[in-house]
């Protein structure tokens, strides 16, 4: 069975690694955004392909940070019993 102290060294450890999200997806966006800078043009397919990538790169970061909000809520929603419909 896993300490508090143990939980409290987890949480920080994965809210450290989740914070790194924001920032290498800003690293990623400069990277691609130099190297576009120097092709003329960019056909459609690939600039959609660069769209979704992106949007998937905000999403997982938009994610991690709900569920850093939540890790902080006070709130154990797996411990919530709803009941069920009437």
């Amino acid at each position: 069975m896993a300490t508090t102290q143990e939980l409290v060294a987890l949480a920080n450890a994965t809210a450290a690694e989740v914070a790194k999200f924001g920032p290498a997806v800003d690293a990623l966006e400069a990277a691609v955004t130099a190297a576009l800078a120097k092709i003329p043009t960019i056909p459609a397919d690939a600039q959609a392909d660069i769209d979704a990538a992106f949007a998937a790169l905000q999403s997982t970061v938009t994610g991690a940070q709900a569920a850093i909000a939540d890790a902080a809520d006070g709130v154990d929603e797996a411990g919530l019993v709803v009941p069920p419909a009437a």
